[in-house]
């Protein structure tokens, strides 16, 4: 059975609009802590998810997840 140590959940805004960098991450359990911590991200939003999001299921399923949202949709940026 193939296994991920870590999920990391990618997203952008909505059309139209535009997100600054934040995570969201239930920050109660230390390895989805850890990984919440090590994108270096000034807003973290401390909340386990909902029932039926990629994260919640991920992590209930023992692969600590968080997601990362930034930019804007259908743009690609350079670092």
């Amino acid at each position: 059975m193939l296994r991920s140590d870590f999920g990391i959940d990618l997203h952008t805004a909505g059309q139209g609009r535009t997100n600054l960098p934040h995570v969201r991450a239930d920050m109660t359990l230390k390895p989805v802590n850890r990984v919440a911590c090590a994108f270096g991200a000034e807003i973290i939003f401390d909340m386990a998810g909902e029932k039926g999001m990629l994260r919640h299921a991920a992590t209930r399923a023992g692969i600590p997840t968080s997601v990362y949202e930034a930019g804007e949709p259908m743009k690609f940026q350079r670092g």
